[in-house]
């Protein structure tokens, strides 16, 4: 059995890791959300076979809100075109063809 404090510590470290987590899957969302923005670029001659899907016309906003929490991911996760949009610049200004 658990004492309260046990019960509050644990909470605390399941919380801090979740935060870690969410901050992972917003760098890899952003990242993947801006090399689907370069590959459907049309000033990139993107390979015919390569699948061009992304994610929904605005992702930021259909997916993360689920993954808010009041205590450990309470901000951020609502709009990240913000984050995306100059990462998807750099990476189509880096093409070198």
């Amino acid at each position: 059995m658990a004492t309260i404090n046990e019960i509050v510590e644990a909470r605390e470290t399941a919380g801090q890791e979740y935060a870690t987590a969410v901050a992972a899957l917003k760098d890899a969302y952003i990242a993947l959300w801006a090399y689907d923005i370069a590959i459907n670029n049309r000033n990139l001659p993107t390979p015919a076979n390569v699948d061009r899907r992304s994610f929904g016309a605005s992702p930021s906003q259909s997916f993360p809100n689920p993954l808010l929490h009041p205590v450990f991911a309470t901000a951020g996760l609502v709009s990240w075109e913000n984050d995306v949009k100059p990462m998807a610049a750099q990476i189509i200004n880096s093409y070198a063809g």
